[in-house]
């Protein structure tokens, strides 16, 4: 392995604060090597020399990334990163293989199983060092639009609010988390269409409803209906909707906010 110049007040300047790392190598002069050279560049480096090792860590303290040799005396790094993408737990940490396998089927075998990026031994450091940094920055921004999307989802239920995004160009149609479970839609089997979305609404109101959004490009103002859905509630739920026309990048889309207002109407009658 050869080492390279590597400016680390730089580097240190620029890492986002979630910079612990989990080297997992069989091959201990290695790790020392690795290990001071990034703990040089201001990021944690704990280790590990088989996979066996690397999930006591992992339970100890989690990382923010490993660091995984493909080929491990102690056990296959391929089917070890297999192992922590079928764990929620581990679904989303960031995992970069380490090979001396240079080939294409390595390469390709190395995203199959779930790796973030690969990197071929002998490491050039400042490479690696600043592919650390990109991919922990990328991870650290993933992670706060998921928080965001977490929060908007859980206002969205309290104020019994969902959303729907129709682009007519290619009819593709988007539904909020809210809005597929006030529906019963299962999203991994939805069309993603407009005519998708209709079947869940009740007979005597679908075509109105088509009709509205379809001639939505053309109306100069928002318009509001009153439906109710059918599906998984029996058709027991009355919705008020929104539609608005958006420009998105010289695109019109078809945009509606759905407020489930069942109460208000069994109230009326």
């Amino acid at each position: 392995t050869m080492l390279h110049p590597v400016d680390h007040s730089a580097i240190s300047q620029s890492l986002p604060p979630n910079n612990r790392i989990l080297l997992v190598d069989d091959d201990s002069n290695f790790r020392l090597i690795t290990r001071s050279v990034l703990s040089a560049s201001s990021f944690f480096v704990d280790e590990a020399f088989d996979p066996a090792q690397a999930l006591v860590r992992l339970e100890q303290n989690r990382p923010d990334l490993i660091l995984l040799d493909a080929v491990m005396e102690g056990g296959d790094g391929f089917e070890f990163c297999r192992r922590l993408r079928n764990q929620p737990l581990y679904a989303d940490l960031p995992i970069i293989m380490l090979t001396g396998l240079g080939d294409i089927d390595s390469i390709n075998l190395a995203f199959e199983v779930g790796a973030t990026d690969f990197i071929v031994k002998p490491i050039q450091y400042p490479i690696l060092i600043h592919r650390l940094g990109f991919i922990l920055r990328t991870s650290l921004i993933t992670a706060e639009l998921k928080h965001s999307k977490q929060q908007l989802s859980a206002a969205q239920r309290m104020a019994r609010l969902g959303y729907w995004r129709w682009d007519p160009q290619l009819d593709e149609f988007e539904i909020s988390e809210y809005l597929a479970d006030l529906c019963g839609i299962n999203t991994k089997v939805f069309d993603a269409n407009l005519n998708a979305y209709l079947q869940w609404v009740h007979p005597k109101h679908r075509d109105m409803l088509k009709n509205m959004i379809i001639a939505a490009p053309y109306s100069k103002n928002d318009q509001s209906i009153e439906y109710q859905l059918q599906g998984s509630h029996s058709g027991s739920v009355f919705v008020s909707q929104e539609i608005v026309k958006l420009q998105e990048n010289g695109k019109c889309i078809i945009a509606g906010t759905v407020q489930d207002i069942s109460h208000r109407k069994a109230s009326e009658k």
